[in-house]
């Protein structure tokens, strides 16, 4: 039980330091183990912030992208509604045009 639990949490990175410290052959192997085993902790660590780091980044661009979706949105519908009362005023001009004017009525 215990050699399953630590096989799951530091077998990778204590086989991976005592590989690195057999190929070193250094004067003291446990201090070079020792701080092996910390770098590749900080390294960890580091990773872990990067990819934190690039998911914020992730959301805050997919903010801006929606945001910058929905502005485009706004426009083209603020530009269809003006399109439509130039149109609506075109036409109501037409028929106040093709009305007889009250003067010819008259006479």
């Amino acid at each position: 039980m215990e050699a399953a639990y630590l096989r799951a949490t530091v077998g990778e990175a204590l086989a991976s330091g005592m590989a690195n410290t057999a190929m070193a052959n250094p004067a003291d192997p446990v201090e070079f183990l020792s701080n092996w085993l910390t770098k590749y902790c900080d390294n960890i660590e580091d990773a872990k912030r990067q990819k934190q780091i690039y998911a914020e980044r992730q959301v805050i661009e997919e903010a801006e992208l929606a945001k910058a979706e929905l502005a485009k949105q706004e426009q083209e519908a603020s530009l269809s509604l003006q399109a439509a009362a130039e149109a609506e005023l075109e036409s109501m001009n037409a028929i106040v045009e093709s009305e007889p004017c009250v003067d010819t009525l008259w006479k």
